[in-house]
């Protein structure tokens, strides 16, 4: 009779090693299935980076093409951004709320980019005076990624003489 000596070592030993390994394969998959979430998100931010300079680029374009500089011109500019033309305030213009939203998100201007965002980029011209004999802009761009969450704000200066 041998068994009768054994207490059972066997068994815990395998269990140990059982649960070492579930341990070891469980982490494993934690590993992988956190990679590939912060792969989605880097991407979801450099698709909404994209969106965002695509809307950079269109009102850099857009105080050429209107010749947002001329005196007839800086008289559209409002407290209120009417069609995202904006006078500087008290409060930063992208911090400003209009209503229960982000003046940003309410009167700035939408641009058609290609690909999914949650919503269209949005931006705002910001007429900040005269500087050595030139108009200086500010514009502010939000752009979103597939996910609401994602959200890319620029901000560029132009200077027009």
């Amino acid at each position: 009779m041998r068994g009768v000596n054994e207490k059972g070592w066997v068994l815990l030993f395998t269990l140990a090693v059982l649960l070492g390994v579930s341990l070891l394969v469980w982490a494993a998959v934690q590993f992988y299935f956190g990679a590939q979430q912060r792969y989605r998100l880097d991407a979801d931010r450099q698709w909404a980076l994209q969106a965002a300079e695509t809307a950079l680029a269109a009102a850099e374009a857009r105080i050429v093409r209107e010749k947002l500089a001329d005196e007839a011109a800086l008289a559209r500019f409002g407290e209120n951004c009417p069609n995202g033309l904006c006078l500087p305030g008290r409060t930063a213009v992208w911090l400003r709320e209009c209503g229960r939203r982000p003046c940003l998100e309410t009167w700035g201007v939408k641009v058609a980019v290609r690909g999914k965002t949650a919503k269209p980029p949005r931006y705002l011209i910001e007429y900040l005076g005269t500087q050595d004999e030139a108009e200086i802009f500010r514009i502010t761009v939000r752009a979103w990624g597939a996910h609401p969450n994602t959200a890319v704000t620029l901000q560029s200066h132009a200077a027009w003489e």
